[in-house]
């Protein structure tokens, strides 16, 4: 019951930093904000899923991935839910979440794997150098990286989905966490061989 619910609180901060960025007139300041979503999971210690899934080694940590997975997208599309019904009608931060999904309805299946791969691997550096040298630095520096350059973030776009009231196409939104996944197991894996 604890891992759903430290999950799904993780799932929130992502919904957080994605309204952050929707609601900014500027694409550097939001995302920047929008590393405050990280930045909390990481200080609180919650679960979330891109962040974690690189250091996956067995069945049991699958297992614990898989209810991670699905607390991060229950807590992400309450979140922006909540961020949607709070908005005053047609506010910046819907419009800017439903162009978001709309793009995103519109890009090639490998592009949208391949955006998927470096946003894993931008979210495990962020969390790799948050662990490992005990810095937020690659929190503050990857997580706008991946914004800026529009790498799709598994969690964020159930956030995005939410607030805008548009799906992804499911097998667009499979690719994305696929492409998470790989990123952060593959780059974590050739670290491991390069050291």
């Amino acid at each position: 019951m604890r891992l759903i619910i430290s999950s799904m609180l993780a799932g929130l901060c992502i919904a957080i930093g994605s309204a952050a960025y929707c609601a900014c007139g500027s694409a550097v300041v939001g995302a920047i904000l929008f590393a405050a979503g990280l930045l909390t999971i990481c200080y609180y210690g919650f679960h979330l899923y891109t962040g974690r899934v690189g250091y996956a080694q067995n069945l049991t940590d699958a297992k614990n991935l898989g209810i991670m997975l699905v607390g991060n997208l229950i807590g992400a599309f309450a979140g922006g839910l909540l961020v949607a019904w709070a908005a005053t009608s047609f506010s910046d931060i819907v419009s800017s979440a439903l162009l978001f999904i709309q793009i995103k309805n519109t890009l090639s299946l490998p592009a949208i794997f391949l955006r998927a791969i470096m946003c894993g691997v931008s979210v495990f550096l962020a969390v790799d150098i948050y662990k490992e040298k005990k810095s937020v630095l690659g929190i503050l520096f990857f997580v706008p990286l991946f914004i800026l350059c529009g790498w799709e973030h598994c969690i964020a776009d159930m956030a995005y989905m939410a607030i805008a009231g548009l799906p992804m196409e499911p097998l667009r939104f499979g690719l994305v966490v696929l492409g998470n996944t790989v990123g952060a197991l593959v780059f974590r894996a050739l670290k491991r061989g390069a050291i």
